[in-house]
Protein backbone atom coordinates (compact mmCIF):
# COMPACT_ATOMS: atom_id res chain seq x y z
CA UNK A 1 0.00 0.00 0.00
CA UNK A 2 2.63 2.72 1.11
CA UNK A 3 5.63 2.29 -1.24
CA UNK A 4 2.59 1.90 -4.08
CA UNK A 5 1.47 5.45 -3.14
CA UNK A 6 4.68 7.12 -3.99
CA UNK A 7 4.22 9.82 -6.95
CA UNK A 8 0.44 8.35 -6.62
CA UNK A 9 -2.05 11.16 -7.90
CA UNK A 10 -5.43 11.75 -6.09
CA UNK A 11 -7.08 14.46 -7.39
CA UNK A 12 -4.95 17.12 -8.37
CA UNK A 13 -2.40 16.15 -5.89
CA UNK A 14 0.88 13.87 -6.44
CA UNK A 15 2.48 12.08 -3.10
CA UNK A 16 5.80 12.55 -2.18
CA UNK A 17 6.72 10.85 0.77
CA UNK A 18 5.67 9.14 4.02
CA UNK A 19 5.73 11.48 6.95
CA UNK A 20 3.68 9.87 9.51
CA UNK A 21 1.67 6.64 10.61
CA UNK A 22 -0.79 5.65 13.15
CA UNK A 23 -3.26 3.03 13.91
CA UNK A 24 -5.48 3.88 11.69
CA UNK A 25 -3.54 6.02 8.75
CA UNK A 26 -1.04 7.06 6.80
CA UNK A 27 -0.13 10.65 6.61
CA UNK A 28 1.38 12.06 3.38
CA UNK A 29 3.54 15.28 2.12
CA UNK A 30 2.05 15.83 -1.57
CA UNK A 31 1.87 18.82 -3.66
CA UNK A 32 -1.17 20.27 -5.14
CA UNK A 33 -0.15 20.43 -8.70
CA UNK A 34 -2.44 23.12 -10.28
CA UNK A 35 -0.50 25.55 -7.74
CA UNK A 36 2.62 23.88 -6.48
CA UNK A 37 1.22 24.34 -2.92
CA UNK A 38 2.96 21.41 -0.17
CA UNK A 39 0.32 19.89 1.50
CA UNK A 40 -0.49 16.45 4.11
CA UNK A 41 -2.88 14.19 3.16
CA UNK A 42 -3.91 11.62 5.70
CA UNK A 43 -5.13 8.35 3.97
CA UNK A 44 -7.12 5.48 5.61
CA UNK A 45 -7.66 2.77 4.42
CA UNK A 46 -11.54 2.07 3.55
CA UNK A 47 -11.32 -1.89 5.48
CA UNK A 48 -10.47 0.21 8.53
CA UNK A 49 -14.26 2.06 9.15
CA UNK A 50 -15.66 -1.55 8.72
CA UNK A 51 -13.13 -3.17 11.60
CA UNK A 52 -13.51 -0.08 13.76
CA UNK A 53 -16.80 0.72 13.64
CA UNK A 54 -16.31 4.17 15.77
CA UNK A 55 -13.79 5.37 13.33
CA UNK A 56 -16.07 6.61 10.74
CA UNK A 57 -17.32 9.08 13.69
CA UNK A 58 -14.02 10.14 14.97
CA UNK A 59 -13.11 10.97 11.22
CA UNK A 60 -16.05 13.08 11.01
CA UNK A 61 -15.35 14.54 14.28
CA UNK A 62 -11.42 16.08 13.27
CA UNK A 63 -12.84 17.03 10.00
CA UNK A 64 -15.30 19.58 11.81
CA UNK A 65 -12.81 20.16 13.65
CA UNK A 66 -10.25 20.99 11.09
CA UNK A 67 -12.89 22.60 9.26
CA UNK A 68 -14.08 25.37 12.31
CA UNK A 69 -10.30 26.05 12.44
CA UNK A 70 -9.11 29.87 11.84
CA UNK A 71 -8.35 29.67 8.13
CA UNK A 72 -4.94 28.78 7.21
CA UNK A 73 -2.83 27.94 3.77
CA UNK A 74 -2.25 24.40 5.13
CA UNK A 75 -5.77 23.16 6.32
CA UNK A 76 -7.44 21.99 3.25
Amino acid sequence: FISSSMGKMIENYSLQSEIGRGMYSTVFRAINMKNKQEVAIKMVKAEKFKQYPKLEEGTYNEINILSNLEPCQHII
